[in-house]
């Protein structure tokens, strides 16, 4: 087992899409937290859908703890005016694309983090709005690749 370990955060907002993406790293050894990427602006869903995790392509990302894969889809496409480009895929069930509730009733396919593009929000997946920032996050998914980091959980809270 590694000594260090990674967590990303989205921390959302009750009443709008907007909210804060964050990435830390945590070594045993030291019990040292670092924050790598601290609450940099993000999105997740659409308007009017915020009260709700479960309408498909509309509400946010469901609260609770999946998994980003460290792996993206579309590698080295750029978003474009209404693309997604580049594309880090979240589960919660180990098949990279479903986000399942705990009794498996309902389930939203096809989540990720990547680029904002025009659009203000997303249709569920988290979405980081400056083009600095998204630069910065892939850069810290790339070499947590290198390292051998396929995945690591993104709590939404």
């Amino acid at each position: 087992m590694s000594d260090i370990s990674y967590t990303a955060f989205f921390d959302r907002d009750t009443t709008t899409v907007d909210g804060w993406f964050t990435i830390q790293e945590f070594n045993r050894k030291t019990g040292r937290v670092t924050k790598l990427i601290n609450r940099v602006a993000a999105r997740s869903g659409q308007a009017g859908y915020t009260d709700t995790d479960w309408v498909t392509g509309q509400s946010p990302i469901p609260r609770g703890t999946h998994t980003l894969y460290t792996a993206p889809l579309n590698k080295g496409q750029d978003a474009g005016a209404t693309g997604i480009g580049e594309f880090y895929p979240i589960d919660n069930c180990g098949d990279r694309t479903s986000i399942w509730t705990a009794n498996r009733r309902f389930r939203r396919l096809n989540i990720g983090l990547h680029e904002e593009n025009k659009w203000r929000g997303s249709a569920g997946c988290v979405v980081i709005v400056k083009d600095k920032d998204w630069e910065k996050v892939k850069q810290i998914i790339a070499t947590m690749r290198k390292n051998k980091v396929l995945f690591l959980p993104l709590r939404i809270v």
